[in-house]
């Protein structure tokens, strides 16, 4: 079925093949690879190469496939910057379907797919899969896009997470303090 979906800010999915709980997936070539070597790849050096201009364009591209997604019924369920591929010319495309769920009101997922730092509360705690699962993730992804930062820290996301529990939202430089 995701197979079907065609938009310019989704991953073409050229070809899958699942045994058991194992999926492999194929996707289109991009050139820059996963964006994931862009925002932590210090090493490498490839960090210093994305300036604020591609990363506006980077996060509106992966607006706009989550909003498309969304309105084709389906949830991600697993947005994070090794699942969003780079052209050459900085144009973003979602990946990773294998975890995508077709939304039908609102639903319990016993089988949790988790990435830390990057689930929502109410789905890490209670499985209750929404919309609003995504748009948890994408905030994660925004803030480590504009941060550079990695969000898997316990600490952090402990923190985060006590926060939203209690309804109060932590403002952003607290959350890029507590990341060191």
């Amino acid at each position: 079925m995701m197979s079907k979906l065609m938009h310019a800010n989704l991953a073409k999915l050229l070809w899958y093949c699942q045994e058991g709980d194992e999926w492999i997936l194929v996707y289109e070539w991009m050139e820059r690879q996963s964006l994931n070597l862009y925002i932590f790849g210090e090493e490498n050096g490839f960090r210093s190469s994305l300036n604020w201009s591609q990363r506006l364009g980077v996060i509106h591209g992966i607006a706009v496939g989550v909003k498309f997604l969304h309105a084709e019924g389906f949830i991600h369920r697993d947005l994070k910057p090794g699942n969003i591929l780079v052209s050459d010319t900085w144009h973003p495309k979602i990946a990773d379907f294998a975890t995508t769920k077709l939304f039908i009101d609102e639903q319990t997922n016993p089988t949790l797919v988790l990435t830390p730092g990057h689930v929502a509360p109410e789905y890490s705690s209670e499985g209750a899969l929404t919309y609003k699962c995504d748009v948890y993730s994408f905030e994660v992804l925004l803030l480590e896009i504009v941060s550079g930062k990695r969000r898997t820290s316990i600490q952090t996301f402990l923190l985060h997470v006590s926060l939203l529990m209690t309804k109060h939202t932590p403002p952003l430089c607290i959350l890029l303090i507590s990341s060191h």
